[in-house]
């Protein structure tokens, strides 16, 4: 949380692993769709392309849609917070997640998120009022919200809501850890 800032600039990012079914390819069309509509978006991506295959698509599709999408790579973790924690949203529909660090990441750094209504995600974050979800699949509605979020930064105010920094509080690595030691210590009694 040392990373937040109230400061940001302008871009929205997306990072994961970087495959199909967390996203990437869904992110560059709804970054193109928001470009149709007359809506300039810059965008970072951060991750590690697993098959060459999707790395030349999505580097094609930029190139060949004149997005402004900069690739930074997989990053450590002091580069990715400080990048992140700058961005205006984080866009992630992924399609495959259990317990989603990257949420949870994306809202202990201030920024707020748009992600699809997976079940494994959305009973996780349902509560939380900096994270809209979308029904997966629906692209013209992201793209909707996320033209929304641009324009009215309604998200980014729910960041400061009680109930996102109750929930990164109680979430964080520390009691997670203390948690699973103290149900170790039970089982081995």
């Amino acid at each position: 949380m040392q990373y937040r800032t109230i400061k940001k600039e302008d871009y929205v990012v997306f990072w994961t692993t970087l495959i199909p079914p967390k996203g990437i390819l869904n992110f560059l069309y709804i970054i193109n769709l928001l470009k149709k509509r007359g809506i300039s978006v810059k965008a970072k991506v951060s991750g590690k392309f697993i098959y060459d295959k999707f790395k030349r698509l999505f580097f094609n599709y930029i190139r060949d849609n004149g997005l402004d999408v900069e690739y930074l790579g997989f990053l450590d973790k002091r580069e990715l917070y400080s990048i992140v924690s700058k961005a205006k949203l984080l866009i992630y529909q992924s399609l495959a997640d259990g317990f989603s660090i990257t949420i949870l990441e994306s809202l202990a750094l201030g920024t707020p998120v748009i992600a699809y209504s997976i079940p494994t995600v959305y009973s996780v974050f349902k509560d939380i009022p900096a994270v809209k979800f979308i029904k997966e699949g629906d692209i013209r509605k992201f793209v909707d919200e996320v033209e929304n979020e641009l324009k009215t930064g309604d998200l980014q105010e729910a960041i400061y809501d009680k109930r996102v920094s109750s929930f990164i509080e109680f979430h964080n690595w520390d009691n997670v850890a203390e948690k699973r030691c103290k149900n170790y210590k039970i089982l081995t009694k």
